[in-house]
């Protein structure tokens, strides 16, 4: 059940909100990250995970409106959102689809998505880590995110899978 609290806090709009911490964590805890993460070694083990070839897929249907795929530009410097699920409308007030990743975040948490997106692609690994939510400095929310390796369209190209789980 939604709590009045809730909803006003869905209704910021995102700069009202801010990242109070990230914290990386060795391994999943959210059923979610975990079957996404399962879903991802599979593909990896057979070449990679390909947008548009491997997702969407069936197999992950139940998380579909979690992930978001981001296209690094500019050498790394920022990241279009090709595709974001529904579940995060609420998060940035609609659809995200084309934005930068800059405008989604303010500067401190940007910076830091960035290099995170960054290491990752770069690495070939994937991270996982836990981002609080605040507002006024009070927590509000906590998610596990998980930040994965993939391939654009093009079968070359890294692109980046971010999936996003809300701790309830």
């Amino acid at each position: 059940m939604t709590t009045l609290t809730e909803l006003f806090f869905d209704q910021l709009a995102p700069e009202q909100k801010s990242i109070r911490s990230y914290k990386v964590v060795a391994d999943p805890s959210h059923e979610g990250t975990i079957q996404l993460i399962k879903y991802w070694r599979e593909k990896d083990s057979s070449g990679g995970l390909v947008v548009g070839r491997d997702i969407p897929s069936k197999a992950i249907s139940s998380i579909l409106s979690n992930l978001i795929v981001y296209e690094p530009i500019s050498d790394f410097a920022d990241f279009r959102v090709q595709h974001a699920g529904t579940r995060n409308y609420a998060h940035y007030h609609g659809d995200v689809t084309g934005k930068l990743m800059s405008e989604l975040f303010d500067a401190e948490a940007f910076k830091y998505n960035c290099a995170k997106a960054k290491e990752v692609l770069l690495s070939h690994r994937m991270m996982i880590f836990e981002a609080d939510l605040s507002q006024f400095g009070i927590t509000r929310r906590t998610y596990e995110v998980v930040l994965l390796p993939v391939l654009a369209p093009d079968r070359s190209s890294p692109w980046m899978l971010c999936g996003i789980f809300r701790f309830d």
